[in-house]
């Protein structure tokens, strides 16, 4: 017996897939990928703190907000007080 792995990008040709397998006599094991949620990014925010701490990302800023205030270049808006 042999193990083949196919990645499909058309959900379309999935239907085709498996009805041809069942004319072939081939048993189908299917596997979804794993996709991340929009409201769980937990495992992504822990890869990304790993990285910063690993490449001392962001170390020389102390105070994120200060430090932006210092970057920004606003433009004074015509009848807009800061």
């Amino acid at each position: 017996m042999q193990t083949i792995t196919l990645k499909v990008k058309n959900n379309n040709d999935i239907s085709l897939l498996i009805s041809l397998a069942e004319r072939l006599g081939i048993t189908i094991v299917a596997k979804q990928e794993k996709k991340m949620s929009g409201s769980d990014n937990t495992e992504l925010f822990a890869m990304l703190q790993d990285f910063r701490k690993k490449n001392g990302l962001f170390e020389t800023i102390k105070n994120p907000v200060e430090w932006q205030q210092e970057e920004r270049k606003d433009k004074e808006l015509s009848g807009r007080s800061l």
